[in-house]
Formats: structure tokens, sequence, C-alpha cells
């Protein structure tokens, strides 16, 4: 029941997110992936913390949305909820299928990831 409930959220969320960031005048949603995988590659080269790491690819897609001064507050929070649980299940799905030395092979498995993950497009 949790993970059925879980599952409607993370769709609602990922519908959100996209809908938002397709609708911005630069149509955001391919730069996003773009400094998502960028942000992980950076992260893994200048921080052993995993939290330091999320958080600065966090702080970059952000920095690429307030660029964009078109995002009111809520939607902003909402992509950087988006940001979050792509995050995590970037990072999980990687590590199940090549274990945590990952940062070089990341963009690689982005086309795998994408059919595990049915929000990557």
């Amino acid at each position: 029941m949790i993970a059925a409930v879980k599952n409607v959220f993370l769709g609602f969320v990922v519908s959100l997110a996209k809908s938002i960031l397709e609708s911005t005048a630069n149509n955001l949603w391919g730069e996003t992936w773009e400094i998502i995988f960028e942000g992980i590659d950076e992260a893994e080269d200048k921080w052993d913390d995993g939290k330091a790491k999320k958080e600065y690819v966090l702080d970059k897609v952000m920095e690429l949305i307030d660029k964009q001064g078109r995002l009111g507050r809520i939607k902003k929070m909402i992509v950087k909820i988006f940001v979050n649980i792509v995050i995590d299940a970037l990072i999980n799905n990687i590590n199940e299928e090549i274990g945590h030395d990952w940062s070089e092979k990341a963009g690689k498995y982005e086309r795998k990831l994408a059919d595990k993950i049915d929000f990557i497009d």
C-alpha cells in the first residue's frame, strides 16, 4: 500500500516537474538532465560524503532554474523535490548495476537507466 502511494506521488511530481521545465522559454527538461549528470560526475571528484554530493548537484540544477527567473516558489519547490528523487534513483540504480565506484561510467548508463526509470526520456 505504501509503495503504491509512493509510486503515485512520484508519478505526480515527475509529471509536474516535466511540465514546468518544458513550459519555460528555454525548455529546461533536457538541460536539467545534462546538469544532473555533469553535477554527479563533478561531485564524485570533489567529495566523499554522499550528502554533500547530492547538495552540490541539487544546487547546480536550482542555479540553472533560478537563472531563468520564470518559476515561482511553488514551481521551484516541485522541481527541487523532483531533482532529489531523480538523484536518489540514479545513484541507487547505478550502485546496484556497477557498484559504488561509478563516476566515470554514469554517462554510459544513462540510456540503460532510462529503460528502468520510466520518467527519463
